[in-house]
């Protein structure tokens, strides 16, 4: 704690706290008043995004516009972005090299916070070779709040690309609603067919939303694999 006690006032109680910190030792809004301190910020202001938007995870994946219609500065924004972005690397981390099986923890995580509280619909697509590790991940199509086009014809062609062997489809519902809709299904099932022809597997297809996911295999609507 040496370090901090030149530091007088809020910001250095703030800091040593931190650091003395326990995992469940702060509260959600406690945890984003630190992020965002700095001269203009006010603690209600955290109150009234959490109370907006529901949760921590939320407000990080808030659009830019909206945080400044918040009041937070640039600089605030900066710092929830870069958070967003080191989480989000550290989760993929733990789903890179290694297989991706269906329901894999690490690898469901890491699709909760890359997609689970986007704002419109998104279809990603992850590639993997004959031992199911991740060759490829790419988020191929962004849609509306219900809808996102997806083009069979495209991941057959992108598979060929990256000398794929196995495929794991995931997309969005902002909705919150983990239900895969008529669309959802008869994709998949033209997905599946295309994929066939070149000898790739569809392992499962997944739907994320921000409160939780929804497998397809799981689920026994993907079983000829």
């Amino acid at each position: 704690m040496e370090v901090f006690t030149d530091i007088s006032g809020q910001r250095g109680a703030s800091l040593t706290r931190i650091l003395n910190a326990h995992d469940e030792a702060l509260t959600d809004a406690e945890i984003l008043e630190m992020l965002l301190a700095s001269d203009a910020f006010e603690s209600t202001t955290a109150h009234r995004l959490l109370e907006k938007y529901g949760s921590l995870a939320a407000v990080m994946h808030a659009s830019e516009a909206v945080l400044l219609d918040a009041g937070l500065l640039p600089a605030d924004i900066g710092r929830l972005k870069l958070l967003r972005l080191a989480l989000r690397r550290s989760l993929r981390s733990a789903v890179e090299g290694r297989p991706l099986l269906n329901g894999h923890t690490p690898l469901l995580e890491y699709l909760s916070f890359a997609m689970g509280h986007q704002p419109v619909e998104e279809f990603r697509v992850m590639f993997t070779n004959h031992v199911f590790v991740l060759l490829h991940d790419e988020t191929m199509w962004r849609g509306t709040v219900n809808h996102t086009p997806v083009y069979p014809r495209v991941i057959v062609k992108r598979a060929l690309e990256v000398g794929a062997v196995g495929i794991n489809l995931v997309h969005n519902h902002p909705s919150g609603n983990m239900t895969p809709s008529e669309a959802d299904i008869a994709n998949t099932d033209k997905i599946v067919a295309a994929c066939k022809t070149i000898g790739v597997v569809v392992h499962d297809h997944v739907i994320v939303s921000p409160v939780g996911q929804y497998s397809f295999r799981g689920n026994g609507k993907l079983t000829d694999a």
